[in-house]
């Protein structure tokens, strides 16, 4: 890094403090003609011919923001070539890319042969203009900086650790004054030859282009995006956190009882119980008794039904079926004559029932040996 300094080596200072500038070749990313815009990258954290070296966590952009201008050689008295849409803080590796927006081609005519020379990669360079913030003198590099080029240096320079940026600019790295002017050979940028090597060199001041107000306006019209992707990510947590409630609890006289519960609600409830306490294996077992002993209970009274059908000659079952309900009359033995007493009788209603519970219990096991 080098202290910015008129011809005559008067620092040139902004707002009483000098101002650095850092040069860093090899900048172009993309230039797109028909857009009029370019990328390059402005800053790294590379150690440049000085042994210096910019930390990209240092910079400060809020004053660039306001005025996101891109100059040529830092002439801070000049209308500016381009503006800057979008900064972007780049992670790997650590860089500043910047977006630059040139203004409509034909109202500035300096403006045009630089993004010309640009997409033809006679200049290939940048240059930030900053005011050093916080810093310190190294005797040697950090790790990540020591390449076999940087460790055989006599001299080390600084680690510049906090700075403000005040503008970008692009410049002729190197600075050859014959390689430039062979490159301009035979170019139609309707400037004098010797004139053009002069404002690239930085020798004299490039002329205040006659429609200034005009690229003033284009320039100013939009604002800057500033995107950070070297921050962390950060989580907003807001300023009250309100408890989630704990679920209410239903009142003894809220619970409905067994009895008044739909069986479709039940099974359903029971299938929900068995697979949150993971007792698949214990409830299937118990389930199959269940529906065996159901089974085994519908046989024998039909069983019976039919030993009472032979026994009497007639359908023990009257018209009281209609209501769903069925009388099945159960006697411990046949009748052998109209003086023999009859055996005491068990009346055992709702076999249809009886048998739609089996049934269920069966779609039941199911469901749950699909589990």
């Amino acid at each position: 890094m080098k202290k910015l300094v008129a011809p005559d080596g008067t620092p040139i200072l902004f707002k009483g403090q000098e101002i650095f500038v850092g040069e860093l070749p090899g900048v172009v990313k993309e230039v797109n003609m028909e857009k009029r815009s370019m990328v390059m990258t402005g800053t790294d954290e590379t150690v440049d011919r000085d042994g210096d070296i910019i930390r990209l966590s240092g910079w400060d952009l809020e004053n660039y923001k306001v005025n996101p201008v891109f100059l040529w050689a830092h002439n801070y008295g000049s209308v500016p070539l381009a503006r800057a849409e979008k900064v972007i803080k780049r992670r790997e590796p650590a860089r500043m890319d910047f977006y630059l927006l040139f203004p409509t081609k034909g109202i500035h005519p300096f403006a045009d042969m630089i993004l010309q020379l640009y997409s033809e990669m006679i200049i290939n360079a940048s240059s930030v203009g900053f005011i050093p913030k916080q810093w310190k003198d190294m005797e040697q590099p950090p790790p990540e900086n020591q390449t076999d080029g940087v460790r055989n240096r006599r001299t080390w320079g600084r680690e510049y650790l906090k700075q403000e940026l005040l503008e970008l600019s692009g410049c002729a790295v190197p600075a050859n004054p014959n390689a430039l002017q062979n490159a301009l050979t035979g170019k139609g940028f309707n400037f004098k030859p010797e004139d053009m090597l002069k404002w690239l060199t930085g020798v004299t001041v490039v002329p205040r282009p006659e429609k200034s107000d005009d690229i003033l306006e284009e320039i100013t019209k939009t604002k800057t995006e500033i995107i950070d992707e070297t921050a962390s990510p950060q989580v907003q947590v807001p300023d009250t956190v309100v408890p989630t409630p704990p679920p209410e609890e239903k009142k003894e006289s809220e619970v409905v009882p067994l009895s008044e519960t739909p069986p479709e609600e039940i099974k359903s409830t029971l299938v929900k119980i068995m697979v949150d306490e993971g007792d698949i294996k214990e409830i299937k077992s118990n389930l199959t008794t269940i529906s065996q002993g159901i089974t085994s209970l519908t046989e024998l009274i039909k069983g019976f039904k039919v030993s009472q059908e032979k026994s009497n000659g007639k359908d023990q079952l009257g018209p009281e079926e209609k209501g769903g309900a069925a009388s099945v009359i159960l006697q411990e033995g046949f009748e052998q004559g109209k003086n023999k007493p009859q055996a005491p009788a068990l009346n055992l209603e709702g076999l249809d029932e009886l048998k739609k519970v089996a049934q269920d219990f069966r779609t039941l096991l199911k469901q749950i040996n699909k589990k």
